[in-house]
């Protein structure tokens, strides 16, 4: 009897063993990720370790202020642009070596150019999280000369997802009969002892395991093609919204144009230096083996490119540069070795695009007068 006691003990702990190895290194490892109230966005404890596997495979290191930079590129005395975006310039999914602040500042060295990029993306934010944050980092970070807001798709720029209600983040509300931007009062969060241990050692096996008994999680026994049921559709390019109105909690109209001056004129309020917003496509996707270029926001694309330049807002749009991309390439702009292509995040290729861009639109700058000295 003990014998074989013993060997189901054995064969428990062999099997929990390999799960756990499956999962540490092929799932997402519980975040430490905690609310701020003092930066008004999520950060990460200095010196943390942010590993990512489910799309793409990358870590990610933060540090001082929360964010993924290390002391020098914070500290030194070289003109820097801060590059505001969501979770697709947080760019969990590929090591720091290939994020994009990486990229350009490695171009600025080559090209003997002294400006420095710092990444402040994290996901989740949009436009209402940048007009409060951009006051609270300029006065922490030194020399810096231009802001940029990288924005994935028309998502965060159409009325879709305003509220009548404060939330718990930093927000764009509708509140006696106009728009309001409201910072967040929610207090301080931190990670707790537990989800720490869980985190370090990658024990997410734990939470599956505990959501899976709980009933909120169910195991995925179906054929492997099942998961992959996104396939022909277009990233982003889904209708976002039905109409220009607030959610169901509110009747009040709210056009998009209108949205877009309260949008820019709160943006270009919140700071002196110059602030461009970039625009990252959302196309790309196989129909009938071939690759299609088409987006359904090509139209509030134009509008909005158009309302910029009456507001005096320098926009900038990747399309030509992602299609490009695939023409000269046959690589996309979003998509991981572990993902279908072309779908989800955007990945190596993108950002050096990016990177690039950034660094031709600030030379063309200099060129006009507009040196960083």
């Amino acid at each position: 009897m003990k014998i074989v006691i013993l060997k189901w003990f054995i064969g428990w702990c062999v099997s929990f063993g390999i799960i756990w190895l499956i999962t540490a290194f092929c799932t997402n490892p519980i975040g430490q990720g905690s609310w701020s109230r003092k930066y008004q966005r999520y950060t990460y404890p200095e010196g943390t370790d942010v590993f990512w596997a489910e799309e793409g495979w990358g870590h990610t290191r933060y540090g001082k202020y929360g964010i993924n930079a290390n002391e020098d590129s914070l500290t030194n005395i070289n003109p820097k642009v801060i590059l505001w975006g969501d979770s697709h310039i947080q760019n969990r999914h590929v090591d720091d070596s290939l994020k994009v602040q990486t990229v350009f500042n490695s171009i600025s060295l080559s090209e003997k150019s002294e400006y420095r990029a710092v990444n402040m993306g994290m996901f989740g934010q949009n436009i209402a999280h940048y007009c409060v944050q951009i006051p609270i980092y300029e006065k922490l970070i030194p020399n810096i000369r231009h802001h940029f807001i990288i924005v994935s798709g028309m998502k965060d720029l159409l009325p879709s997802k305003l509220s009548n209600i404060a939330q718990k983040e930093p927000a764009i509300i509708w509140t006696d009969n106009k728009l309001s931007l409201v910072a967040s009062n929610a207090e301080n969060e931190k990670p707790g002892k537990i989800r720490i241990i869980l985190s370090t050692y990658r024990l997410q096996i734990l939470k599956h395991i505990k959501n899976i008994i709980l009933g909120s999680e169910k195991l995925n026994t179906g054929p492997i093609w099942s998961r992959f049921n996104f396939l022909g559709k277009t990233p982003g390019s889904a209708e976002y919204f039905k109409d220009d109105s607030l959610n169901k909690k509110s009747s009040t109209k709210i056009n998009k144009v209108n949205y877009w001056d309260f949008l820019l004129k709160e943006l270009k309020s919140t700071s002196k230096l110059p602030i461009t917003i970039i625009y990252s496509p959302t196309f790309s996707r196989f129909e009938k083996n071939r690759v299609v270029f088409t987006s359904s926001e090509e139209k509030d694309l134009e509008a909005f490119r158009k309302k910029c330049q009456q507001m005096g807002v320098s926009f900038l749009d990747l399309n030509k540069e992602c299609i490009d991309l695939y023409l000269n390439n046959k690589q996309f702009h979003r998509g991981f070795f572990n993902t279908v292509p072309s779908t989800g995040h955007v990945n190596a290729n993108f950002n050096i695009i990016l990177a690039r861009k950034l660094h031709n639109f600030l030379s063309v700058k200099d060129s006009n007068g507009l040196s960083p000295n």
